[in-house]
C-alpha cells in the first residue's frame, strides 16, 4: 500500500509524492520565486526612417467619360431604334398574316365560297325580313292615321306611333292620345299636372318627336291672366312632358310654319296700385322652336 498524507490546503488524502492536489489543483512544491535584480541594458536610440512620401498621379477619367457617352448615345437613339424593331415586328406579323390568308384561301377555297354563300343568303333574308317590317309598320301607321283622321284631330306620328286629339276644336279633351302602329293599342297622356283647375287645349303641333300644345287655364281671375297660358311639349320617346313657358305667360301662339311657338309674358309696372282695376301692364316676347 502506498504512502499518502493530507494536502496542506484542501486536507485532502494524497499520494507522499505527489506534486499536486488531485483535490483542489494545488501545487505542493511551491517556492518562492527569487527575482534577481538586473542592470538595465541601455539600447541604441532608434533611429526612424524616413518617410516616403508618394506623388499622386492624376485620375483618369477618359473611361468614365467614354461610358457616359456611350449611355447617352443610347438614350438618344432609342427611339428610333424601338421604331425599326417595332416595325420589323408588325411587318413580320403581317406578312405572316397575309401569308396565312393567302394559305387559307388556296387550301380552303371552295369552304370559304360556300360560308360567303351562306353568309350573303342569311344578310339577304335579313333585309328582305326588315323591309316587309318596314311595309307592313308602314301601312299600320297610314292606315291608323286613315281612321283617327275620320274622327279626332290628328297632330302627326312618329315611327312607332300617331298621336291625336279627342273632340273638336275650342273644346279638346285635356288628354294627348296615340295609338301604337304595332298592336294598334291607345295610351293617354294626362296634363293635369300641370294645373289643378280647367284646362282647354288651344292649338297644337309636331316637330320630329315632340308634340306641342298652347293649354289655357280657363278659371284663372283677377292678375292671374298673366301666367294662365301653358305650352307644354311631350317627348314621344320618353313620354315626359316640359313647361316651355316655365309656369306661365300671357299668350301663346304657333309660327305659321308651326315650327317655332311665340310666347308673350307681363308683369304688373305698377304693384302699389290701391285696385287691381289701377293695374298696369309691361308686355315681353319670347319665341323659341319646338
Amino acid at each position: 500500500m502506498e504512502d499518502t498524507k493530507k494536502c496542506p490546503y484542501c486536507g485532502g488524502e494524497i499520494k507522499a509524492v505527489a506534486r499536486k492536489c488531485k483535490h483542489c489543483g494545488e501545487w505542493l512544491d511551491k517556492e518562492p520565486v527569487n527575482v534577481e535584480a538586473t542592470e538595465p541594458v541601455e539600447t541604441a536610440p532608434e533611429v526612424k526612417k524616413p518617410v516616403e512620401v508618394k506623388e499622386s498621379k492624376p485620375k483618369n477619367f477618359k473611361p468614365l467619360l467614354l461610358v457616359a457617352c456611350l449611355v447617352i448615345a443610347l438614350l438618344l437613339a432609342a427611339p428610333s431604334i424601338y421604331e425599326y424593331i417595332n416595325d420589323k415586328i408588325t411587318n413580320a406579323q403581317y406578312d405572316q398574316t397575309e401569308a396565312q390568308i393567302r394559305q387559307n384561301l388556296g387550301k380552303d377555297a371552295e369552304e370559304y365560297k360556300k360560308e360567303k354563300a351562306e353568309k350573303d343568303q342569311q344578310e339577304a333574308e335579313e333585309a328582305t325580313k326588315r323591309a316587309e317590317e318596314q311595309k307592313e309598320k308602314r301601312e299600320n301607321r297610314e292606315k291608323i292615321i286613315s281612321e283617327v283622321s275620320k274622327k279626332y284631330a290628328l297632330i302627326g306620328s312618329t315611327d312607332d306611333h300617331v298621336f291625336y286629339l279627342k273632340g273638336r276644336k275650342g273644346k279638346y279633351e285635356p288628354k294627348l292620345y296615340s295609338q301604337s302602329v304595332y298592336s294598334s293599342s291607345e295610351s293617354s297622356y294626362s296634363i293635369d299636372q300641370f294645373y289643378d283647375g280647367s284646362m282647354q287645349i288651344q292649338d297644337f303641333a309636331m316637330n320630329k318627336d315632340n308634340v306641342v300644345l298652347i293649354v289655357n287655364e280657363t278659371d284663372r281671375n283677377s292678375t292671374g291672366f298673366l301666367v294662365a297660358t301653358l305650352v307644354l311639349s311631350l317627348n314621344a320617346t320618353t313620354s315626359n312632358w316640359t313647361d316651355l313657358t316655365d309656369g306661365g305667360c300671357v299668350k301663346a301662339e304657333f309660327t305659321a310654319d308651326k315650327k317655332k311657338v311665340k310666347m308673350t309674358y307681363g308683369e304688373i309696372a305698377n304693384p302699389d296700385a290701391e285696385y287691381t282695376l289701377d293695374y298696369k301692364y309691361n308686355y315681353t316676347t319670347k319665341e323659341i322652336e319646338i
